[in-house]
C-alpha cells in the first residue's frame, strides 16, 4: 500500500485539534458522492513544508469570506429521507463549507478540514456515484468535535451511535489508530464492500511557529477571559488564514492518506 498525498487529490485542505478556532479535546484520558476527485499519486510521508512558513495574513470578512468558502467546493450527499418526508423534490443534497459553518456555529481550520477530506475520502471510496448518507464507518484517532461534527453533518455517521441503540458504532474514536505526535488519524470505511482510506493530517505541516502560538497560546487566553481585544482579533485573523490556506494553498505534506485494500 502506498501512501499517497493529499494535495494531489484534494486541491486543498488540512488541520489538527491544535489549530486556531478548533475545539479542544475533553474526553478523559484513557477513554476508549463528492465532486469530482483528481486521481491520487503517490508520496512518501511528509516533511515540513516550505508553505507552512508563511506567515498569517488579515483576512477580510463578510461577502469576502463566503466568496472564499465556495472555494471549497461542493459535496453531494444522498439521504432518502428527504423525499420521502416530503422536505424536497429531490434525495440528492449539495453541502457547501458554509453550510458546515451553519452546523458547528463557525468556520475554523478543523471544520474546513473536515469538510475537504470528507470530500476526498466521498470521491476515492465512491467514485462516479453519489453517496447515501450512513453508508460509512469512521475511526478518528482522538476527540476533536469540530471535525467529528462536520463529518457526522456530511455523511450522517453518528459519534457512538451504538452505545444507544444496542448496535456497532459506526463513528468511534479509537485511540490504536494514532500515529506520530502532531498528526490526527481517521479512517474511513464502506459498509457494504469494506474498501478503507486512512488520511492523516500533519499539523506541523499546514501550521507556522506563530499559528501555533496563537492556537495554543492565545486561544486559552480567550477561553480563560483573559485576552485583550488586539489578541481575540488577532486569533480571528489567524483562524481565517488557516481556513485560506487549506483552500487555497494547502503546504505540501499536510494531508497524507493511504488506501487500505
Amino acid at each position: 500500500m502506498k501512501s499517497q498525498n493529499v494535495n494531489s487529490v484534494l486541491g486543498a485542505g488540512s488541520m489538527f485539534v491544535i489549530l486556531a478556532g478548533c475545539g479542544a479535546s475533553n474526553l478523559p484520558a484513557g477513554s476508549p458522492g463528492a465532486s469530482p476527485t483528481p486521481t491520487p499519486t503517490s508520496t512518501s510521508a511528509p516533511a515540513p513544508s516550505s508553505s507552512a512558513a508563511a506567515a498569517s495574513t488579515p483576512e477580510a470578512t463578510g461577502p469576502a469570506l463566503g466568496e472564499l468558502y465556495a472555494k471549497a467546493g461542493t459535496i453531494q450527499i444522498r439521504d432518502r429521507r428527504a423525499t420521502m418526508s416530503g422536505t424536497a423534490k429531490s434525495d440528492v443534497l449539495t453541502l457547501t463549507l458554509e453550510d458546515v459553518g451553519l452546523y458547528t456555529g463557525h468556520t475554523c481550520g478543523c471544520d474546513t478540514a473536515g469538510f475537504l477530506i470528507t470530500k476526498n475520502v466521498l470521491g476515492v471510496l465512491f467514485p462516479g456515484q453519489t453517496p447515501s448518507r450512513s453508508a460509512l464507518t469512521v475511526s478518528i484517532s482522538e476527540f476533536n468535535p469540530d471535525l467529528i461534527d462536520t463529518i457526522a453533518f456530511i455523511t450522517g455517521v453518528r459519534l457512538n451511535r451504538g452505545e444507544y441503540t444496542g448496535g456497532k458504532s459506526d463513528f468511534v474514536v479509537d485511540k490504536s489508530i494514532a500515529g506520530a505526535e502532531g498528526t490526527t488519524t481517521l479512517v474511513f470505511e464502506r459498509k457494504d464492500n469494506g474498501k478503507r482510506v486512512k488520511a492523516v493530517i500533519y499539523r506541523r505541516a499546514l501550521l507556522t511557529k506563530d499559528e501555533m502560538r496563537v492556537a495554543s497560546v492565545v486561544k486559552d487566553r480567550i477561553l480563560k477571559g483573559l485576552a485583550s481585544d488586539e489578541e481575540k482579533e488577532e486569533f480571528a485573523r489567524t483562524t481565517q488564514a488557516i481556513v485560506r490556506k487549506e483552500i487555497t494553498a494547502l503546504p505540501e505534506g499536510a494531508f497524507v492518506y493511504t488506501p487500505l485494500n
